[in-house]
């Protein structure tokens, strides 16, 4: 149980890392955002000053007018994106919590019942021993049937969170294609 403790320890601070990825993304797309909304402001004197550039000078105003549109729900969109991934390490941390608990709950149960099993042995009286053989696997089929319910639960949990991942990971590439073009210009202006 606590190796896949360790193991959400271990999604959840790959979420955080991811979620901090996203972040720098979000700040990056900003700086984009008002470096198209100064060139659209330069672009609009350039038109004032030449008849013959005023129709490229639309052109590009257009051009940045879209490109800042496209940024702006971008934008919108890794913000949303960053929201569902604070909630998801929420969750998980709340639900690495409540099996660290129950852990710990069953930890404290099992001493006492090995406290009690030691007491029980030392019996004599053979309907005692027998009745408290049958408490101890009454209680382990119990703890059995728990526990299964308990990986089956966790399976699906890993389950939602590597496909969150492979989610994330193939929107990041997708994310990165469109915006390459766009962070090579924001590099070269600097």
């Amino acid at each position: 149980m606590s190796m896949k403790l360790a193991q959400l320890e271990i999604k959840n601070s790959q979420l955080e890392i991811k979620l901090k990825e996203k972040d720098s993304e979000l700040e990056s797309m900003e700086t984009m955002l008002g470096n198209q909304q100064d060139r659209i402001s330069e672009l609009r004197e350039t038109t004032e000053n030449s008849g013959d550039e005023l129709n490229k000078a639309t052109f590009q105003l257009d051009l940045s007018a879209r490109e800042n549109e496209h940024l702006r729900s971008e934008l919108e969109r890794l913000k949303k994106e960053g929201q569902s991934m604070e909630e998801q390490i929420a969750n998980l941390q709340r639900e690495k919590s409540c099996l660290t608990e129950e852990f710990s709950q069953t930890t404290e149960l099992n001493a006492k019942l090995s406290a009690q099993n030691s007491k029980l042995i030392g019996h004599n009286n053979m309907k005692q021993k027998i009745q408290h053989h049958v408490k101890i696997k009454e209680e382990n089929n119990s703890l059995r049937k728990e526990k299964q319910s308990l990986i089956e639960l966790l399976a699906q949990k890993e389950q939602v969170i590597s496909k969150l991942m492979k989610q994330g990971a193939k929107e990041g590439k997708e994310n990165r294609m469109v915006l390459q073009p766009i962070a090579t210009n924001v590099v070269r202006q600097q």
